[in-house]
């Protein structure tokens, strides 16, 4: 699905043409206490996808699988460094010599007194090289200004809908009443309302809204957690918003009302009744009505040139998505996907 955005691409790029063009950091929230009955690795893995390396760990220190965790799931075809969680209640440390695994490597060993939960995570860096990049260097040059000043559309990425889609497929056999497993159920829930809110987000952007607040919409302080509104538009909130203390929001969908009113009201149960078996298939499980902003900014933008290959580094808060930012500049050749 090709979301729109509010300007057109100004260029042609090739990503991960090798995994190495594609590297990811977690941030954590917390510095490690250095001691507690949970044992933290940090990882750099190229080849492997969370679940995998997660599996594996438990494997080889002989625990059950229940018994790792981590805070957030990476690219298989990246180099990615995330830590892992290992509860060994009463137990030392195992034997880390050796550890390394091809494609994988150790970087970072430390105890901590609190469980690593999904989620738990203040952000991500990344370091990504585009290669082949067709289009005129300034034009370039010009939208990523834009970008690192204004910030772009807070899409979900393709990967959150699984390949050819298929937590959305999961997502409507639930609402035909089917039963998965825990796992599955909560990728299928979490793809439904992404879609959802993509299609919001695109709609807006559509009517010239996205980016443009409106009477009877909700906004996010910055802290990403609260929210307040509806209320009408004033100076003061024009100020705040173009500070960036605040943003639009839309809806993460789940049981009851929106909680916006007027136009947006309309617009947001439009959009989520042109997609009835998600919306259902939400409900029904009970999950209810959130918030996500819809304005992306990225923190720390910088780029630099090498003939035609454009290196960019930025870091982005936890459940965003850098082919969010990409795909405001470039239209993307992913070297194992068509166009998108």
């Amino acid at each position: 699905m090709n979301w729109s955005q509010p300007h057109d691409p100004v260029g042609i790029a090739t990503l991960k043409a090798v995994p190495e063009d594609f590297r990811v950091w977690e941030i954590l929230p917390f510095e490690p206490t250095g001691s507690g009955e949970f044992l933290l690795l940090q990882i750099e893995k190229t080849g492997w996808n969370t679940a995998q390396v997660s599996e594996w760990i438990a494997r080889r220190f002989h625990l059950p699988f229940r018994a790792v965790s981590f805070a957030g799931r990476k690219d298989r075809n990246a180099v990615t460094t995330q830590w892992f969680c290992l509860h060994l209640p009463g137990k030392p440390d195992p034997d880390l010599d050796n550890i390394d695994e091809p494609g994988l490597k150790l970087i970072k060993a430390t105890r901590h007194q609190k469980k690593l939960r999904p989620g738990a995570l203040r952000g991500n860096r990344f370091d990504l090289v585009l290669r082949d990049v067709k289009g005129v260097r300034q034009d370039v040059d010009v939208a990523l200004d834009r970008i690192a000043s204004t910030g772009v559309p807070n899409y979900f990425g393709s990967q959150r809908f699984g390949a050819h889609q298929s937590n959305l497929d999961q997502a409507r056999a639930l609402a035909g009443g089917a039963r998965l497993r825990r796992n599955a159920r909560s990728m299928a829930l979490s793809a439904a309302r992404s879609w959802i809110f993509n299609a919001l987000l695109d709609a807006r952007i559509r009517r010239g809204w996205w980016n443009e607040p409106h009477d009877g919409d909700v906004f996010m302080f910055a802290d990403g957690r609260t929210c307040f509104g509806p209320e009408p538009w004033s100076e003061t909130l024009q100020r705040r918003y173009e500070a960036g203390e605040i943003d639009i929001t839309g809806p993460l969908w789940g049981r009851g009302r929106p909680p916006v009113s007027d136009a947006i009201l309309e617009l947001e149960c439009e959009v989520a009744g042109e997609h009835v078996e998600l919306q259902q298939c939400v409900e029904a499980a009970g999950m209810e009505q959130e918030r996500r902003r819809l304005r992306l900014r990225c923190q720390e933008l910088v780029w630099q040139w090498e003939d035609d290959t454009v290196r960019l580094r930025f870091a982005l808060e936890k459940g965003t998505f850098a082919t969010s930012i990409l795909a405001a500049v470039f239209e993307i050749m992913d070297t194992r996907d068509e166009p998108k």
